[in-house]
């Protein structure tokens, strides 16, 4: 159940930034982000994907299309109703 978290840790790798640019820009503490690339966090809040992805320069549209993945991903019987 590691596939969103994983996603977001690739995406974050990929990035031009590092983890000290990408804390100072989201407003994440550097030491969260170290947390969340060592796999030590399993499920971050949606806050700190948005505040990511924001400063990773993320459409709000595109943050969107990846909160609507990660509802289904965490809940397969809501996506079943969609």
């Amino acid at each position: 159940m590691r596939n969103f978290p994983d996603t977001l840790i690739t995406i974050i790798k990929k990035s031009d930034l590092n983890i000290n640019q990408i804390s100072m820009i989201s407003g994440i503490s550097n030491t969260y982000l170290t947390k969340l690339l060592r796999h030590r966090i399993n499920h971050p809040g949606k806050d700190k994907i948005s505040s990511v992805l924001l400063a990773l320069n993320f459409t709000i549209t595109a943050i969107n299309l990846f909160s609507d993945w990660l509802r289904d991903e965490m809940n397969p019987k809501l996506a079943l109703r969609s």
